[in-house]
């Protein structure tokens, strides 16, 4: 089995964006791993956020990686472009490119990690053959485009088939989840398999320093993992 300790990434979609660069070195200096940059295009779902140049600007102020979570129709004429201004990680949404395994392919070309992310309502067969391919498997536990919003339980069920099928591959993927992740809700993730857990509203708002808030979630992913 594979088995990580838990890897806590911050969504950025509840930072204050007048000071950007100060709020990422919170986010490091709290202990963050990895900071997750959610890229909507307003088609793909009913929001829009940033380009390339915020990414960009935010790049010189911390170490932590960067990834790019690309929910956008057809992203592969940008995908140099993300990883050019600094993200190590380009995940794309199964439901959002016509030839996944000719993007993923692309993604590793340009010598980024390739992930693929799965809405709720997008069954987990979608990306088994592709799954070579990947170093990153992101399943939705909301319905992506905004932030703020509850987590859907029901896919703690995706999650556990997820475990079950990179373990029987050798492990070697990570599994995320993303969505209304708080300490409500991460020891269940973390049961079922999850082992990387994004979230923004409960690192950024609640009880405490944000170190107090990153602590907390990655004790209560580690209490999750190992109860499996």
């Amino acid at each position: 089995m594979d088995r990580r300790s838990p890897t806590i990434v911050a969504s950025v979609l509840p930072a204050d964006y007048s000071d950007l660069g100060q709020e990422l070195r919170h986010l490091e200096k709290a202990g963050v791993d990895r900071v997750q940059w959610d890229v909507m295009d307003g088609q793909f779902v009913p929001n829009l956020t940033f380009g390339p140049d915020v990414i960009a600007a935010g790049r010189p102020h911390v170490s932590m990686g960067f990834e790019a979570h690309l929910m956008v129709n057809e992203p592969d004429p940008m995908l140099a472009t993300w990883v050019q201004v600094g993200c190590e990680i380009v995940i794309v949404h199964a439901e959002a490119t016509r030839h996944l395994h000719r993007t993923l392919s692309a993604i590793a070309d340009l010598g980024a990690r390739a992930g693929v992310a799965l809405n709720p309502a997008t069954p987990l067969e979608v990306v088994v053959n592709v799954l070579d391919l990947v170093d990153l498997l992101l399943v939705m536990t909301v319905n992506p485009g905004f932030g703020g919003q509850q987590y859907i339980a029901s896919m703690e069920t995706k999650i556990a088939a997820a475990r079950r099928e990179i373990d029987r591959r050798g492990g070697g993927i990570e599994l995320e989840v993303d969505g209304g992740i708080g300490l409500t809700t991460i020891d269940g993730a973390a049961r079922s398999g999850a082992d990387v857990f994004c979230a923004g509203s409960s690192i950024f708002k609640g009880s405490g320093t944000m170190s107090d808030r990153v602590g907390a979630l990655r004790s209560a992913a580690a209490s999750g993992a190992e109860s499996r």
